[in-house]
């Protein structure tokens, strides 16, 4: 996982499903995870089964994660794809917002939000 945040990742998995997603697909940990989190590869060049604009989603989320800057030419191609600088807006704050929460979860070592881990996760 590239936040290494297995809870935040297991959370998600229920989504997964119930949008389509078959069990091959996600597997659990680690199949819905990037590959770049298992050999190297970016998000995109793993997500063939997704449209044109999910990959520039999952390569946005990609390069807010790993470098946290966003290259202008990515920026320009977003902005060619959603048109609305507000829609632009709404998906850079959520990446940001997911990759927050992950670093949270990470920092108080949480496997469950009920459940303490290592006596630092708070309940």
């Amino acid at each position: 996982m590239l936040n290494r945040a297995p809870f935040e990742f297991d959370e998600h998995v229920p989504h997964a499903r119930a949008a389509g997603s078959s069990r091959r697909e996600d597997g659990g940990r680690p199949a819905l995870a990037p590959a770049s989190a298992r050999d190297g590869a970016s998000c995109a060049e793993a997500a063939h089964r997704f449209s044109a604009d999910e990959r520039l989603v999952l390569e946005l989320a990609d390069a807010m994660t790993r470098d946290i800057e966003v290259p202008d030419e990515m920026m320009a191609r977003l902005n060619d794809a959603l048109r609305r600088a507000a829609a632009l807006l709404e998906l850079v704050a959520t990446v940001a917002a997911y990759n927050m929460v992950s670093r949270l979860l990470v920092a108080l070592a949480c496997r469950a939000l009920r459940l303490p881990a290592r006596g630092r996760c708070c309940s």
